[in-house]
């Protein structure tokens, strides 16, 4: 069985690999921040609406004089 071989079109830098390993990493942080927000977001809506509701089937707890 022959071995695979590379030629010099298949070869990198490591500074090009590094810079492009850095644009790769940045975009993912960049992603997983924006997930996380979104997340975030979702959980607060869901919060109000269960606060909404509540209000909704107990009233304000507060009473008119």
């Amino acid at each position: 069985m022959a071995k695979p071989s590379l030629n010099v079109d298949q070869l990198v830098s490591s500074k090009d690999a590094s810079k492009k390993f850095g644009e790769i990493r940045k975009k993912a942080q960049e992603s997983a921040r924006k997930r996380k927000k979104a997340q975030e977001s979702a959980r607060k809506r869901k919060k109000a609406q269960e606060v909404s509701q509540f209000v909704m089937d107990n009233g304000s707890g507060w009473s008119s004089p």
